[in-house]
């Protein structure tokens, strides 16, 4: 099948002849209009693999009603963008239990071996350079997502670009790049399964070697890695110098991907009790990680692999809803790492704590939720492991909320 984006009827006929159609040609804010519409016109479910907040908003705008009235399904950001730090947010909530609310997490990105960029992606990245549409973007991030998370998305951006000390990684650690996309998309999705009061943060750690007490945990790397990053924005901001970039990008980079490569993401999270005691308004307390590994790289052969087990799990799934949405809520928690683990996604979870006098009063129903919790792994197939250490009464206090 052949179709032209600039050929609506060309698009049209592509589309009716699918039930889900998966884009991955970007920039998308030039190439991906069109696919959308012939998607709504043909009835048939869509699949992206964008990082482009603003353009999904734009698009939102334009055609969310066209989508919901046609039965169709405009699923973004299904490729390393975002669907990592989303799904391990609902691996988490899921793994706490009902009594357990999500309080954080801290999502830290690690690639293994050879990666690249993707020529589309550097495209886009060079595209927001200028300070005009890095404005707008990140105007367009906080409006992508409901009014009642605007504020922790603006306030999630903003530490998203300060090097801010992680307990997991044991130093400071650097800004995720991909936060500008992982933050809105996560609060977006958190706000819709029901834990959308989670602070989420998005990092890259050093490696150990280089957060020893003698660079004062890093801190020392981190600040001129920011004065050299601040003095090459300055440069690219010369909009000559852009158009070069691009021009070169356009006619001679190339990257394959590296299926050697393996993407290793983990959060780090915690979990405070629903429920306190009455009299001293005591609460329970989880913390834990969840490590999600993915083979490949995360420009191409991960995000390929993502990309294409949403898009059948969108197929093979009865009566989605429609309109526009993100992977997990889109397919599920547990279809959709169903899906990832049959294509080689490994996750483990591990979840530790209690406050003693929170057990008391919530024994019973935790029992249960641990119970369901079993079951539910048991029929989805779920390689978690989730252990919970011994916890000696006397050595808690009771914690003032």
């Amino acid at each position: 099948v052949v179709a032209d984006c600039k050929d609506s009827k060309s698009m049209e006929a592509m589309a009716g002849r699918a039930k889900v159609v998966l884009s991955a040609a970007g920039p998308f804010e030039i190439y991906g209009e069109p696919v959308i519409q012939a998607c709504i016109a043909a009835g048939t479910h869509y699949c992206d693999i964008t990082g482009e907040v603003g353009w999904v908003v734009d698009m939102r705008a334009k055609y969310d009603k066209e989508a919901r009235d046609a039965g169709v399904v405009i699923c973004n950001f299904s490729g390393y963008d975002s669907i990592p730090a989303e799904l391990s947010l609902a691996i988490a909530k899921e793994n706490l239990g009902t009594t357990f609310d999500l309080v954080s997490a801290e999502c830290t990105f690690n690639t293994h071996g050879q990666a690249g960029f993707p020529r589309g992606t550097i495209l886009t990245m060079l595209k927001m350079l200028s300070p005009f549409a890095l404005y707008r973007e990140i105007n367009k991030c906080v409006d992508f997502v409901p009014k009642a998370q605007r504020s922790r998305t603006l306030w999630a951006l903003i530490r998203l670009m300060l090097p801010l000390w992680s307990k997991s990684a044991g130093g400071f650690t650097l800004p995720n790049f991909m936060g500008l996309v992982n933050i809105p998309v996560v609060y977006w999705s958190a706000h819709r399964l029901g834990y959308g009061e989670v602070e989420y943060s998005d990092r890259v750690p050093l490696p150990p070697s280089l957060t020893r007490w003698y660079t004062l945990w890093g801190l020392a790397i981190i600040l001129p890695l920011y004065a050299f990053v601040g003095a090459s924005y300055v440069v690219l901001m010369l909009p000559f110098v852009r158009t070069w970039i691009e021009g070169y990008v356009a006619r001679s980079y190339s990257f394959g991907g590296e299926p050697k490569c393996l993407v290793e993401v983990t959060t780090a999270v915690r979990g405070r009790s629903a429920k306190a005691l009455p009299d001293s308004g005591a609460r329970g307390y989880k913390e834990g990680e969840i490590t999600i590994r993915i083979p490949g790289d995360p420009g191409i052969y991960c995000t390929a692999m993502l990309a294409c087990e949403t898009a059948m799990g969108l197929a093979a799934k009865p009566r989605p809803e429609p309109g526009f949405t993100t992977p997990v809520v889109a397919l599920g928690k547990a279809a959709l790492a169903k899906r990832m683990e049959i294509a080689g996604m490994k996750v483990d979870c591990q979840l530790r704590g209690m406050v003693p006098v929170v057990r008391k009063l919530m024994s019973r129903s935790f029992s249960q939720d641990s119970v369901d919790s079993e079951a539910s792994r048991d029929e989805h197939e779920h390689k978690f492991e989730a252990t919970f250490e011994p916890i000696q009464e006397a050595s808690f206090e009771p914690i003032q909320e």
